[in-house]
């Protein structure tokens, strides 16, 4: 046999069959009855019979063919409405539905035959399919004449929201002009700086301007990471160069640690600071960069460790021979961060055995509170334990919580619980003997220190207390809610701040926890124990405080973000008793306070007629000589004219402020020319007061904590004002009063000007709510002039709430300036927002939470918790990696320890041997447990 056909020895026999098999196909539809095989034998014809024959089979056909045409005409027109309605059918759904409506609409007939068309007459096959288009689309080549194909639609893909289009972004690539340009700014800027190396704008200039040099020198670095720490080297290079030249100034000092700590190591940062304090000398930002090098490493963080640091700057400061007075005040800021940072750690006995050994060793204040509390525990152990069997690390969580709440105050008799001893060596070195005119500001920072907020709080008075305050010390609820302290004129939105309610770690005041009472009563005892040890103005600051404080707490009861327990509801009665001692009768102030306390009980009425009897009972404000008797009295008509505002008496109001003007009693009539008198008079006292400001005049502290009487008559007159007048007239008043205030360079005059945004604000929010771009522009104005102030945040905020407000707005005016405090309430506004639309702020959350945890908040604990919290509420899976970088950043915070375990319960062990590696607090271990249970 042959390999090959066609050379084959045997003929291959056709039959019938194969001659047609082939062209059973189910593929092709039926042909027309017409068509004839070619197996039939056909009769023999004459030419013209047969031309006659064909020209009516040529007919038959034409019309058979215009009826097949037509019908497929009908059907391709239903396959294509059908198609347009399934166009938006997944394309793992596309073949399955091709196959089924080719199912539908061709039908087989049985004994169909087929045959092949050899001529272009015969109505062939019509394939009933689903068309795409009416016509194909050719694709235009550049040479026309080769290979035409046919190329499918290209659907347009439209960009995604989130993508970032490179077009829209400019890759410029410095050329060699602007190399040489760049190296001629460096020899001129060498050049200024040698004849002037005091000039710190210069300096920070010619840092700044490193960035610009080093993008021309993409050629020598092999990635933009690379090229950015070589230009970070070369900054820090030219900072130390500046420190040098001057070692007493903090704002070159603060950007080389900022620079510093992004460059390099942790413990080649300590060595550098080191080197320079050694040489050359530094500020407290200097001495506080030491200490928080170490404090900020997670490999080098523990207790022990930097409370060493501390005990060495204390050390360095004793040896110095400066003034004793700077000196003492810079002691008090390193106790002050110290005495926080024991308080994150979770060591609080250690904390009240410094302020307690402090405080009477300076101050005739002595602090004996007894509190034995170990009974107590052992009863709420024992029934926890008596209950059914729960997972180990619940009951960590409940007994630590126990312990963590009654146990603050150290004690040598306790046997059960040793970790409650406080050693001499470790208080020894942090005792101090403090100058004189220091003693009342160690007194507000202890009780500070004892998460007490200083009320009022204002940024300028944080600045006295503390002038380098770390961002993480006040990173607390209980500071955080001094903000709703506000005037009685507004009533702003609260609710929002109820997060941080949950995050009060013990020992805490806020909710009715155990230990809450106890600490209460600390609270309580130190305030008096304070008061009584005082004389004065101090006394009367500290009374004034305390009263604000009992008010305060009450305000948070009332509004739902503090519970208090049952014995310290009645603030009355406190009151009454406090109001009752002989000392205290002719005090203004705080019987301004009680009538504050009525108003916010919602007894308008009484509180007006209280405040009445007050003014009635002093002579007019312009009769009084005496400053310290005429401001407590101003205070009480700026009180009573924002209480009648807020009671709809705008009228009553006028009349007092007219009557205050014109030096006349409560009741005198008002007339117009009345105003216009006390109008110039008010102006007339406002420029005076101003131009009798000394910068040579050091204002002690409690002063700072009492009334002014430049700020309270300034407040009436704005009042007034807002009144009487247009918006326009108010803004130029104010203008006007601030430009004379900017003349005056002094702490004071920043406090008044603090005080008058915050009355600018009580007035806007009062008569200009709805002109939406007034109140951004004075909000916008107030935060960025005193971006600490907790007041302004949360007038923020309430703006911020509303659901007209754009959220890239938002984020923008909270974040600039950026701080701690203004990024937690950034982040309670858009947790608000976020559980009124869930969809809209879902990713807007997330994204805003991992940017402040990586960036501006990454040393605050709460901002932390609430991601975690969060992340766990959503059943994110970068649960796990959320909390190893708050552990990175904040490694001294307990809370974020005990958070991680209450959301992540299977790291329980892990996270309690770090936090016994750290030496934090921890009252009690899985170990111990188990043989309690046991």
């Amino acid at each position: 046999m042959s390999l090959f056909p066609a050379y084959s020895e045997h003929t291959v026999i056709k039959t019938e069959s194969q001659d047609h098999e082939w062209l059973a196909n189910s593929s092709y539809p039926s042909t027309s009855s017409s068509v004839k095989q070619e197996n039939e034998v056909q009769p023999v014809k004459s030419s013209a019979h047969e031309d006659a024959t064909d020209k009516k089979t040529k007919r038959k056909r034409k019309k058979e063919r215009i009826e097949i045409l037509n019908k497929y005409r009908m059907t391709l027109q239903d396959n294509v409405e059908n198609f347009k309605k399934k166009k938006t059918t997944p394309k793992t759904k596309s073949l399955s539905y091709n196959c089924q409506l080719l199912k539908d609409t061709v039908v087989f007939e049985q004994n169909e035959k087929y045959c092949i068309s050899k001529n272009g007459n015969d109505p062939i096959v019509i394939k009933k399919t689903i068309p795409k288009r009416v016509r194909p689309k050719y694709k235009k080549l550049m040479y026309p004449g080769l290979f035409p194909i046919i190329t499918k639609k290209v659907k347009l893909k439209k960009d995604s929201r989130y993508f970032r289009i490179d077009s829209n972004i400019s890759h410029e690539v410095g050329t060699f002009e602007n190399e040489i340009e760049a190296s001629k700014k460096i020899e001129d800027f060498n050049k200024k700086l040698g004849d002037n190396p005091c000039d710190i704008d210069l300096w920070i200039q010619f840092v700044n301007f490193q960035d610009e040099f080093y993008k021309y020198q993409h050629i020598q670095y092999k990635s933009d990471a690379e090229r950015d720490r070589a230009a970070g080297r070369h900054k820090l290079n030219i900072l130390d160069r500046a420190v040098q030249l001057n070692p007493a100034n903090k704002e070159l000092q603060a950007l080389w640690l900022k620079i510093g700590t992004n460059v390099l190591p942790s413990e080649e940062v300590s060595k550098r600071i080191n080197e320079i304090l050694e040489e050359y000398g530094g500020t407290m930002v200097l001495w506080l960069g030491l200490m928080t090098t170490t404090q900020y490493s997670l490999a080098r963080c523990t207790v022990s460790s930097v409370s060493h640091l501390f005990e060495k700057l204390l050390m360095n400061f004793q040896n110095e021979k400066s003034d004793i007075y700077v000196r003492d005040r810079n002691v008090l800021e390193i106790l002050f961060h110290y005495g926080r940072f024991l308080d994150n750690c979770g060591q609080w006995e250690t904390l009240w055995t410094i302020i307690k050994v402090n405080l009477q060793f300076n101050t005739k204040i002595v602090l004996n509170f007894n509190n034995d509390v170990d009974g107590k525990v052992k009863i709420l152990e024992d029934e926890i334990m008596k209950e059914e069997k729960r997972a180990v690390w619940q009951l960590w969580s409940q007994l630590e919580r126990i312990r963590e709440g009654l146990h603050f105050l150290p004690s040598t008799t306790s046997v059960d619980y040793p970790q409650r001893c406080v050693l001499p060596e470790n208080v020894v070195n942090f005792t101090w003997h403090f100058h004189p005119d220091l003693h009342f500001q160690l007194v507000v920072s202890s009780l500070v220190q004892m998460k007490i907020p200083l009320l009022p709080t204002s940024h300028t008075i944080q600045k006295l207390l503390v002038p380098d305050a770390l961002p993480w010390i006040y990173d607390s609820p209980e500071y955080l809610f001094s903000s709703l302290l506000s005037s009685p004129a507004v009533q702003l939105q609260s609710q929002y701040l109820k997060p941080l309610t949950h995050l009060s770690r013990g020992p805490q005041y806020l909710r009715r926890l155990h230990g809450q009472k106890e600490f209460l009563d600390l609270i309580s005892f130190t305030f008096e124990a304070c008061f009584k040890g005082l004389q004065g103005k101090q006394k009367t600051a500290i009374g004034g405080w305390w009263l604000r404080f009992e008010r305060w707490i009450h305000l948070l009861n009332e509004l739902k973000l503090a519970s208090l327990p049952e014995d310290r509801k009645s603030a009355k009665k406190f009151f009454k008793d406090f109001l009752a001692l002989d000392e205290n009768r002719e005090n203004l102030l705080y019987y301004t306070e009680y009538c504050l306390l009525q108003f916010n009980q919602g007894n308008i009425d009484a509180s007006i007629k209280s405040l009445k009897t007050l003014i009635m009972a002093r002579p007019p404000v312009l009769e009084i000589k005496e400053t310290d008797e005429r401001s407590p009295l101003a205070a009480v008509y700026k009180c009573l004219c924002e209480v009648l505002v807020a009671g709809n008496q705008k009228q009553e109001a006028v009349n007092l402020l007219i009557n205050l003007g014109n030096g006349a009693i409560l009741d005198t009539p008002v007339t117009i020319h009345g105003l216009l008198s006390a109008e110039k008079k008010y102006k007339e006292v406002i420029l005076q007061l101003l131009e009798e400001f000394n910068s040579d005049i050091d204002y002690p502290m409690e002063d700072y904590m009492m009334p002014d009487f430049v700020t309270e008559w300034t407040s009436c007159y704005l009042w007034l004002i807002a009144l009487t007048k247009t918006p326009i007239i108010l803004r130029n008043t104010f203008n006007e009063i601030f430009s004379v205030l900017d003349s005056k360079n002094i702490l004071k005059t920043e406090q008044i000007r603090e005080c008058l945004w915050e009355t600018i604000l009580a007035i806007t929010w009062t008569f200009e709510r709805n002109n939406l771009l007034y109140v951004k522009d004075i909000l916008q104005r107030s935060y960025s002039s005193f971006p600490q102030n907790l007041k302004i945040l949360n007038y923020m905020a309430a703006n911020s709430l509303e659901d007209s407000k754009l959220w890239l707005n938002i984020r923008k005016i909270f974040l600039s300036p950026p701080s701690t405090s203004s990024c937690i309430y950034l982040i309670c506004v858009a947790l608000d927002r976020y559980q009124r639309d869930k969809d809209n702020y879902r990713n807007r959350m997330r994204n805003i939470l991992h940017d402040l945890a990586l960036g501006e908040g990454k040393l605050s604990s709460i901002i932390h918790c609430l991601r975690l919290r969060y992340l766990f509420e959503n059943e994110d899976v970068s649960l796990e990696k959320a909390q190893l970088q708050a552990l990175e950043s904040c490694p001294w915070c307990k809370n974020i320890y005990t958070e991680s375990i209450l959301l992540l319960p299977a790291k329980l062990m892990q996270l309690t041997d770090v936090l016994i590696e750290k030496e934090l607090k921890i009252h009690i271990t899985p170990d111990e447990i188990q043989e309690m249970r046991d």
